[in-house]
């Protein structure tokens, strides 16, 4: 047998290898109409995207530790200690955005078994923020228990609460989902064709100057604190190829604001649905001393780099009076997104507003795992969920598509003259 022939028989041969199990095991994709049907989220790992991904969120979840103080309210075994948790959220009524971080660390943890402590927190509540909260922590952690469990829950009375409920639960099953009836408010001076409020929930793996990783789970509201209102903006011509992501957090009489340009592609595995997988590389700034716009350290320009990855759904509208548009509008949205954070360690150690949470607004900064600058490495890793839709702002009764202005351009650069152009500046964030 001749050397080549050799090594031609054992290349065949580890290619078998590889295709039987594939050729063995049925698919377990679904098809309609000769049309793959878009898989649910959580069935959608990193491996997915970035192969090397996968191997390293499963080292960081094997090793990293909860918050000390979750181990008060589960036990070693994941038992849930009720009495100690409904105490805590109790306590922490002047903080609500706590309460629900507890609860959505808890579910981190403890998968279905925390169903019950959400399903409280929904009816319990007369916030419409901690009903939305509960109700998305459980599509998020509820696992098979979800769709049952987000479908069992009562009515609130509050049309956008019940809105949330009902399409988290035919999302979750992938589909389809009934057009608006409501009017729509359309702002025909906005740069963008339609802007959608989202709601982030956050794992967060930092490393301690111990070594260790740390897990913090971050819930919608208190990611809404720390790192400020996310809004996903689109032009129906363009967003198979691109959006951006603008973000406003407000730190005391400031306002600041920062755009990210996503870019990429959208499949369609389905008429009026968008499967999206989009990356955002754009230079900001870091502030060494931990807190954005506190420039006592300096700062230091990087090249910031998220993924994120989506599933849209955009029914055609079912009011009488809907407008024409070159696309329907997007009704609801919902993926994944994960990046790279820097953290000032010794200044997570105070806990400025006595919330019990060792994050504080502006401490959470995008950073580059390739920077040049040591002091402003990244030192955390996230990965995360985010959900939006099409809703009434206002209360006026009619949804608002693009009434929120984002001051950027569509190229994600600030915009703040509104005059539809970036800034002479071109910067991607506020100083």
């Amino acid at each position: 047998m001749s050397k080549r022939f050799f090594h031609l028989t054992l290349a065949l041969l580890a290619l078998a290898l590889v295709l039987e199990p594939a050729l063995a095991e049925p698919s377990s994709t679904v098809k309609r109409d000769n049309r793959v049907k878009a898989p649910a989220f959580e069935d959608l790992k990193a491996s997915d995207h970035t192969p090397n991904s996968a191997f390293w969120i499963d080292q960081l979840s094997a090793i990293a530790e909860p918050p000390a103080r979750i181990t008060r309210f589960v036990t070693p075994d994941g038992t849930i200690r009720r009495a100690a948790v409904d105490a805590e959220v109790e306590r922490l009524e002047e903080f609500p955005w706590e309460a629900e971080g507890l609860l959505y660390a808890i579910a981190e943890e403890t998968g279905e078994a925390a169903l019950p402590l959400l399903v409280d927190r929904y009816h319990e509540s007369d916030r419409p923020v901690d009903k939305i909260g509960a109700a998305l922590a459980i599509r998020r952690f509820g696992g098979t228990q979800a769709v049952p469990t987000l479908q069992g829950l009562d009515a609130s009375g509050e049309i956008e609460v019940d809105q949330w409920v009902e399409l988290l639960a035919l999302e979750a099953e992938g589909g389809p989902l009934p057009g608006e009836q409501r009017s729509m408010t359309i702002d025909d001076s906005n740069v963008f064709d339609q802007v959608i409020p989202l709601q982030i929930s956050l794992t967060v793996y930092s490393t301690l100057p111990n070594g260790t990783v740390e897990k913090h789970v971050i819930s919608p509201q208190q990611l809404l604190r720390v790192y400020g209102q996310a809004y996903a903006s689109t032009n129906f011509a363009t967003r198979d190829q691109q959006l951006v992501i603008a973000k406003h957090l407000k730190q005391g009489e400031h306002n600041h604001v920062e755009g990210f340009l996503f870019q990429g592609m959208t499949f369609h595995p389905e008429e009026n649905v968008g499967v999206v997988n989009f990356l955002s590389r754009m230079d900001r700034d870091i502030y060494p001393s931990g807190q954005v716009l506190d420039d006592s350290l300096g700062r230091v320009s990087v090249q910031t780099e998220v993924e994120r990855f989506a599933r849209w759904f955009s029914p055609e509208p079912e009011c009488d009076d809907a407008p024409k548009m070159a696309a329907n509008p997007v009704r609801m949205v919902g993926g994944g997104v994960t990046g790279w954070s820097f953290f000032n360690t010794a200044q997570m150690l105070d806990d400025d507003d006595g919330d019990g949470n060792p994050i504080d607004p502006g401490e959470g900064q995008l950073a580059s795992r390739a920077s040049a600058d040591p002091t402003v490495a990244a030192n955390a890793y996230f990965t995360g969920f985010f959900y939006g839709k099409l809703s009434d702002l206002d209360g006026d009764g009619k949804v608002d598509l693009n009434t929120i202005k984002t001051h950027l351009a569509q190229n994600g650069y600030l915009d703040l003259d509104g005059d539809g152009k970036s800034d002479p500046s071109n910067l991607t964030m506020m100083r």
